[in-house]
C-alpha cells in the first residue's frame, strides 16, 4: 500500500468520553476499494460496518468504529505490500 494518506469513516459512541472504549476497526471487503470515502461502509460492507453503530449495540457495548478505505489499486492482504508498507 502506497504511503499516501488513507480515507476513512468514523463513527464517535454518544456515550460519555470521560471513559475508555473499544475501537473497532472495520477493513472492508474488494467492493469498498476506493477514494470516496463512502463504499468501504456502504452496499456490501454496510452490514460490517453499521452493526457496530446500531444504538442497539452502542447500549450492549459503546464503541468507537473507524473504517478505513483502501485505494482501487490496493488490497488490505497482500503480504508483500504490507512487509512493504511497514518497513520501507
Amino acid at each position: 500500500m502506497s504511503r499516501g494518506r488513507l480515507g476513512s469513516a468514523g463513527f464517535v459512541s454518544r456515550t460519555t468520553l470521560r471513559r475508555k472504549y473499544p475501537l473497532v476497526l472495520w477493513l472492508h471487503g474488494g467492493e469498498g476499494r476506493g477514494s470516496d470515502n463512502v463504499r468501504q461502509i456502504s452496499k456490501g460492507n454496510e452490514k460490517g460496518s453499521h452493526v457496530w453503530t446500531t444504538r442497539e449495540a452502542q447500549d450492549k457495548l459503546p464503541a468507537f468504529v473507524l473504517a478505513p478505505q483502501c485505494p482501487v489499486s490496493e488490497n488490505w492482504a497482500e503480504p508483500e505490500t504490507n512487509r512493504r508498507f511497514l518497513y520501507d
